[in-house]
């Protein structure tokens, strides 16, 4: 995936990201895990989200909703693309 391809939040992002957000939001002691724990759980959840068809994502857009759901949640948003490129 190339920059380009970050630049724009996937569609369906902010819903996404709004039923993440909840659902960690009632898991205790989540401000004491590490960030490597933290993604492990974001994961699971993404999937779990998937699974369920709550949200109907396309299996070619899914690598694309998981990596700026990681950027956004664990990351700097947009920027995390730009900051983790070698070349800028």
């Amino acid at each position: 995936m190339t920059i380009a391809d970050n630049e724009a939040p996937h569609p369906q992002l902010r819903e996404v990201l709004a039923l993440i957000r909840s659902l960690l939001a009632d898991i205790p002691d989540r401000a004491a895990m590490s960030n490597q724990q933290l993604q492990v759980l974001v994961e699971r959840e993404l999937a779990e989200v998937l699974r369920t068809g709550e949200i109907t994502i396309p299996l070619s857009e899914r690598s694309r909703i998981r990596s700026q759901v990681l950027n956004d949640l664990l990351g700097f948003g947009l920027l995390q693309t730009y900051l983790e490129d070698p070349t800028i």
